[in-house]
């Protein structure tokens, strides 16, 4: 009876990943200075595989990938980390739009991305 709403539940969250990844970046872009943002695009790499190590076997593993995440996330919050909040968000908006398949390719291309363009800088 409901199919319907949950349709209309994942039609949302794929804009919304889709839109939001993209958006994170660019405001990372314009207020982070380069080296917070090599940081970042370090950090994303480490933990989107620390996070497919750990939890890829698991079905029910991106659930608690998203909730270990969003604890981190808080965590840099409180410290002010910058890098370490661009990051933590940028892999839970991956770890979602993976879980969403296809559709968010997109949103994991534009993350992938930044990593990619932030490589250089990290690897010397």
């Amino acid at each position: 009876m409901f199919a319907w709403f949950r349709e209309i539940q994942k039609k949302r969250e794929i804009r919304h990943l889709n839109k939001g990844a993209p958006e994170v970046i660019d405001y990372s872009r314009q207020s982070l200075r380069a080296e917070t943002m090599a940081l970042a695009a370090q950090l994303t790499r480490q933990h989107l595989d620390r996070a497919a190590t750990i939890y890829g076997d698991d079905p029910m593993g991106w659930k608690r990938a998203l909730l270990e995440y969003k604890t981190l996330h808080t965590e840099a919050r409180r410290q002010n980390d910058h890098a370490a909040l661009t990051a933590f968000t940028l892999v839970m908006l991956h770890i979602r739009a993976g879980r969403q398949g296809s559709p968010c390719k997109p949103a994991q291309k534009a993350i992938d991305e930044f990593i990619g363009e932030w490589a250089h800088i990290v690897e010397n």
